[in-house]
């Protein structure tokens, strides 16, 4: 994927400052970003599942239950990291994403504000408001 994203053609790489390709090249870091951590996140869980597949019995006996346990947590914990971060790293390397995030952050608490701060429901109300947010062309329908 990152290298036919990477595929320079004339027109992409002749034109100076291409916003284009600067986008593709963010997306680029950010599907590299991405399968690094996934790896990172999900390989001491793989490990483990093929030392206590390869391993003798005695040798995880001899680890003892506290310390099979501390190693499995933190397996555990490493593979819920993977889950939890993707939405930082997005952030962290997509202009596109942290900009519908804050649109969508921006929305809902706009919708609260009004929710809230209303305290006569009638239905002039609540046609000044759609008109407020939506402009003059909005239409009720009862």
């Amino acid at each position: 994927i990152a290298r036919q994203l990477l595929i320079d053609t004339y027109e992409l790489t002749h034109k100076k400052e291409n916003p284009q390709m600067r986008a593709r090249r963010q997306v680029v870091i950010m599907l590299a970003t991405v399968v690094v951590f996934f790896f990172l996140c999900l390989m001491p869980m793989r490990v483990l599942y093929l030392w206590i597949i390869a391993v003798p019995l005695d040798t995880i006996t001899w680890l003892g239950i506290e310390g099979y346990y501390n190693l499995l947590y933190f397996c555990r914990i490493m593979h819920y990291l993977n889950s939890s971060i993707n939405p930082i790293l997005y952030n962290m390397t997509s202009t596109k994403f942290r900009t519908a995030f804050m649109r969508v952050f921006n929305k809902r608490r706009l919708q609260r504000h009004d929710t809230y701060s209303n305290t006569s429901y009638n239905n002039h109300t609540v046609s000044n408001n759609l008109r407020v947010h939506y402009g003059t062309n909005c239409s009720m329908v009862y």
